[in-house]
């Protein structure tokens, strides 16, 4: 969601950045103990059980203290690469007003404790291969999130230095092949996680429905908004050139015949 700073849109510090204050580093810390201590009562202290329980489910599975090791340090992962954007890229967009609070604790609260609950009525331990595919999976996924923002953090230093040709958009490298490469990567890379915490597959088809939901319902018309008012024509032709979200054969395509031009 795009959030407005003393009425100017500021949805990211990208470019030359700012260290993070201390009460940055202080909130996300925070948020990141409250998320992983949550965890912790609901796998070690009988929480996602008591829960089962009060709703009537009577299939609970014994999880074994392998999974949850292994959900737990998912969750210490995925929590620590949501801190790092959010200090280093976001800054100011995650920083303030309620932004902070829905995005790093009430979203990965709610969808850390799905997967700790739902770990129960899964399937126990999967195969290692699908532990070694899963998190290979999850890391590319997580450097293609990272090469979107170095992109465009790029983009903007040339920008600010007038060395992009007068162009305000950015429209090269990862921004060539989908208008929002960060949010591509977004979308694989959680279900990926919720199949290797869960082992039920309903978990990861909902956060597939779900995920999709949030992003192209909301997240995205909302920033695209914004750049057309703000950019108008120059974001508009982008927009009739290239995907909304997953890239597609032409575009790859015309990608590689401008390189070799």
């Amino acid at each position: 969601m795009v959030t407005l700073r003393n009425s100017k849109f500021d949805p990211m510090t990208r470019g030359k950045g700012r260290p993070p204050t201390p009460y940055e580093l202080s909130l996300c810390v925070a948020c990141g103990l409250i998320n992983i201590l949550f965890q912790y009562y609901l796998l070690y202290q009988g929480g996602a059980t008591s829960f089962c329980d009060a709703i009537g489910y009577t299939n609970v599975i014994d999880v074994s203290e392998t999974q949850k090791i292994l959900m737990v340090l998912l969750f210490v992962e995925n929590q620590l690469h949501v801190d790092l954007r959010n200090i280093f890229i976001f800054q100011s967009a995650v920083f303030s007003k309620w932004t902070i609070g829905f995005v790093c604790l009430w979203v990965r609260a709610f969808m850390f404790a799905m997967f700790s609950i739902t770990a129960y009525m899964g399937y126990g331990l999967l195969s290692p291969y699908w532990y070694a595919l899963g998190l290979f999976v999850m890391l590319f996924f997580q450097i293609v999130e990272a090469k979107g923002d170095y992109d465009l953090k790029q983009f903007v230093l040339r920008k600010k230095a007038g060395e992009t040709d007068k162009k305000k958009v950015c429209t090269e490298k990862s921004w060539s092949l989908t208008r929002h490469p960060n949010h591509f990567a977004f979308l694989q890379w959680w279900p990926m996680h919720a199949l290797l915490a869960t082992s039920n597959p309903w978990t990861v088809l909902y956060c597939i429905g779900f995920l999709h939901f949030w992003i192209l319902c909301i997240g995205i018309p909302s920033n695209e908004q914004y750049m057309l008012d703000t950019y108008g024509k120059e974001y508009s032709d982008y927009q009739s050139r290239v995907p909304k979200l997953y890239p597609n054969l032409s575009v790859r395509i015309h990608f590689k015949s401008k390189k070799l031009a």
